[in-house]
């Protein structure tokens, strides 16, 4: 029987300043498609950020700082779409980010570092909020995206920055979150809308191979890359030998993708693969 051994590597990837990991934003928008009470919020932009679309947060190791030894994100940021932007939400809406769940590495943990209002000049937060174990399903946590406080007629936009998201392991995670309105603006007190659709996305902490596919004589990596660096995936199958290894692929400019990279020639009773990681 041939085996297949996972070996990861990587290089360049940690940081000294944990508040600065990413110099554009990501944005999650948050809304509804229809005024009439009892519609759901959804994810306007759902298709961008979503598991099908293959995307990938990166999530960086920071040595120093706030979050020294989390893999880290400031670069992510939900939002509620407000009154004249795209389908709004009604008038009265609070929109709130729920995180579901998390699936990832054994014994990780997804956890969100929120900021303490929702001025327009947010500080950055500086102290862990909340932390999801992998394997949670259930979960009740959740962010405030709407820049206001509940009351009726208000304005459902929001745009808080200075946020973070963070993993405690090294791996591919899958965060589930769900929109919903907070406010009790809606009928007999209530919420005006119904909840999202539960969405997933990946994050990916650290460098490794996620996964590895064989089907007959075809053998699949999956791994995810991010914006700025080359990836490399190498294969041996002599570990006493450091000159052994070789590029079984192009090298590949990272994307925020889930990547895949076929190796057409394993041929011998086993196989260590890794990634060699680069900063252009």
């Amino acid at each position: 029987m041939k085996r297949i051994i996972t070996w990861w590597l990587g290089t360049g990837l940690a940081i000294a300043n944990s508040q600065a990991l990413f110099a554009q934003h990501y944005h999650l928008n948050v809304g509804a498609q229809s005024q009439v009470a009892g519609t759901p919020l959804y994810f306007q932009n759902a298709g961008n950020f979503g598991t099908n679309s293959g995307f990938v947060m990166p999530l960086q190791l920071a040595t120093s700082g706030v979050h020294v030894g989390h893999y880290v994100t400031t670069a992510w940021s939900p939002t509620a779409i407000g009154t004249g932007f795209f389908t709004p939400p009604a008038p009265g809406t609070q929109a709130r980010l729920r995180f579901v769940g998390v699936s990832g590495p054994l014994g990780g943990s997804f956890g969100v570092w929120d900021v303490p209002g929702f001025n327009d000049e947010e500080e950055p937060a500086t102290s862990l909020t909340f932390n999801i174990a992998v394997g949670a399903t259930n979960g009740a946590q959740s962010i405030l995206l709407s820049q206001n406080n509940g009351e009726p007629g208000a304005d459902p936009f929001g745009h808080i920055h200075g946020r973070a998201f963070s993993a405690t392991r090294p791996g591919l995670y899958v965060v589930m979150v769900q929109a919903y309105d907070a406010s009790a603006n809606g009928p007999l007190g209530g919420p005006i809308h119904t909840n999202s659709e539960a969405l997933p996305i990946y994050f990916q902490a650290g460098i490794t191979i996620a996964g590895i596919t064989r089907t007959n004589s075809d053998t699949t990596l999956h791994f995810a890359t991010a914006l700025g660096k080359t990836y490399y995936v190498q294969a041996t199958t002599n570990l006493t030998s450091p000159a052994a290894w070789e590029d079984i692929a192009s090298p590949l400019a990272g994307g925020n993708r889930l990547e895949t990279v076929a190796d057409a020639n394993f041929n011998s009773a086993y196989r260590f693969y890794r990634l060699r990681v680069t900063t252009p």
